[in-house]
Formats: structure tokens, sequence, C-alpha cells
């Protein structure tokens, strides 16, 4: 009989340490993963990366127009009532007061500058000086395209009766105009845009916006834009019958992008085909750039926003316009067009 001895078979363990609760495993995965996550997102802030509505001032609330289409409307300090970046205003309009609305984006509400330093208040101001018994609204909203300001002047400014409207048009408008016709985004993927600057990066919504302009201003003719054109030339007939149905006029501001100052940028054809267009309908159209490249590299603060300098040289324009040709903006007599620079 074989003899084992039974010290052979043992197995010397090392004693067991103390056990990880699982709920603490689970707490370092987590950190360890949003550690990872993070990264990406110190590096493009490092980097001078930025969410696209890091500045904004306003949350957005969204309904639907008359036709279906996503109206969006701002809510924050500086908004009214009404969802648009202006005081308030009683519905009855005063004896004797005319009433100018701007219809427009986030260059006509002004992103980035007190709501008192955006144009159409420095035009208002501009009115006074001039002996004007006006009342200036501005609705306008971030975002907005031609779409949303035919629905605001349908929902917002019709029941406090215009005498003039002015479709303040920003060249994106164009390229944006179908994409502007989808509903809310997805509440998460507004959080990521709204402050996260890896989502914002990797969207690069500013980039392709103004790289889409930049072909527009190019090439106007070229195919990909022929539809959206056509689409925008029918919203502002839209807007102008609807108008003048009111008893109101339309007028157009065509407002450029930074680039275009540049010595070397294409000629504005892009500006002189909506030009064109709007003589066809006998609907006035001014064009600002000419008033901005006077101003040069201080008229903007990126590629599309007027800074303060930007949005006095348009209020200034407007108001070289108003005194010698608007009938609708509440002159009783005519002063001087020697304007002074007025004060907020």
């Amino acid at each position: 009989m074989h003899n084992t001895d039974s010290r052979d078979n043992d197995v010397t363990c090392p004693p067991e340490g103390p056990r990880i609760p699982r709920r603490r495993k689970a707490a370092y995965a987590t950190c360890i993963v949003a550690a990872i996550l993070a990264l990406p997102e110190v590096a493009c802030r490092l980097a001078g990366v930025r969410p696209s509505l890091q500045n904004a001032d306003f949350t957005i609330r969204w309904a639907l127009d008359a036709d279906r289409y996503p109206l969006w409307l701002g809510e924050g300090p500086q908004y009214n009532s009404d969802g648009v970046r202006d005081r308030e205003h009683a519905v009855d309009k005063p004896e004797g007061i005319a009433r100018i609305h701007f219809l427009g984006d986030s260059v006509t509400m002004g992103f980035k500058l007190d709501r008192s330093n955006s144009f159409p208040f420095g035009f208002e101001r501009y009115l006074d000086q001039l002996g004007a018994r006006a009342e200036v609204f501005s609705v306008a909203v971030a975002g907005w395209s031609t779409r949303q300001q035919v629905a605001a002047y349908r929902q917002i400014c019709r029941k406090y009766a215009p005498d003039q409207v002015l479709l303040c048009v920003c060249l994106n408008d164009i390229t944006e105009i179908e994409s502007l016709s989808a509903g809310p985004p997805p509440r998460l993927i507004a959080w990521l845009m709204r402050y996260s600057a890896f989502v914002s990066a990797v969207v690069d919504a500013e980039g392709r916006q103004l790289r889409a302009v930049q072909r527009l201003v190019r090439d106007p003719e070229a195919p990909e834009w022929a539809a959206r054109l056509e689409t925008f030339f029918s919203m502002v007939r839209e807007l102008e019958q609807e108008t003048q149905a009111d008893g109101c006029e339309l007028v157009l501001v065509l407002l450029p992008f930074r680039f275009q100052l540049d010595p070397a940028a294409p000629e504005p054809e892009i500006q002189r085909r909506i030009a064109a267009f709007c003589a066809t309908r006998r609907v006035p159209c001014l064009d600002v750039l000419p008033a901005l490249r006077r101003a040069e590299d201080e008229a903007f603060v990126d590629d599309s926003h007027l800074s303060f300098f930007g949005a006095r040289a348009v209020a200034e324009k407007l108001a070289q316009w108003a005194s010698a040709d608007c009938s609708r903006c509440g002159f009783e007599s005519r002063r001087s067009t020697d304007l002074k620079v007025p004060t907020p």
C-alpha cells in the first residue's frame, strides 16, 4: 500500500484581503468612465472652444405656428410676454404714433449686446432725435429664419397694427431655410449643445454655417441654392402680400457676414440678386454692407454678429433712409439729417 503524506497535497494560499463592495466598485468604474469622457471636454475648453450658446441669456420655448411649422420664442430677463427681446408694448395703438416692427434673428436682437444697444433701438433713438413720433418693436429671436419671421408677423406683429415692417435678412437665413423647418431637437442634444464644448466642436454648427454662406456669396447661381432661394423669395412675396393687406409697408434690410468686409472678398452678388428681386416687387431694399465697411474691423464681434459700433452704423444707415424716404416713420416735419450719436 502506497503511503501519501497529506502535507504534500496542502496548497498554501495567501490570506484573503477585505472584499470591495459592489457599490464601491460601480462608483470607481463610474469615476473612471467620467474622467475618460471629460478629457475631450477639458481639451476643447483649453483650446478655446466654447459651447454654442454659452453667452445666451435666454431659454427657448417651442410652439407650432398655424401651418404647423416650429416657432420658438425666448424667455429671460430681457424678454417680454411675446417671447421676444423687447420691452412690453400696449396692444392699443397710441394716436399719432407710427409703429415700426423689425423682424430678424440673433443679429437683429443684439446677441452679445445689451438690448438697448441693438440696432432697432439705436434706430429708435435716432428717430427721436429727428423728431419722428414712432414706436419701435424688435421681434427677433436667435435662430429664426424667414419662415419663423413670417409666422412671427402673423402671431405677434399683426395685433399691434404696425405701419412699417423691416425684414432683416442674414445670408444664413437662405442657406438654412429648409433645415429650420424641423421641430425641436431632443432635450439631451439641446442640453449638450448648450453646455458642452466638445459636442459643439464635433457638430461645428458655426463653422458649417460660415462655409455655406461663403459658398452662397461666391456662387449664388449654384444648383444647391436654387430651391432655397426660391423658397426665400416665395416667403418674401407672402409677407409682402400680408403686410399690404394689413395696410403697412414691407422693407428688406440686408445684413452681411464679416468676411464680406475683406477687400479680397467676392463681389456681393447675392445682395444684388435680392435687391433686384425687391425692385421687381417695388419693395424697398436697404443693403448695410457699405455702412459696415466704413466701421471696418470694429463692426463685428464674430462671423455674423454686430458689435456695438456695427449696430450703431446700421442704426445710422436706417435713420438716414427714414429721414429721406420713409413716409410711415412718424415724421410730422423733416429735420436735418446731420445725426449725432444717441445715448442709450
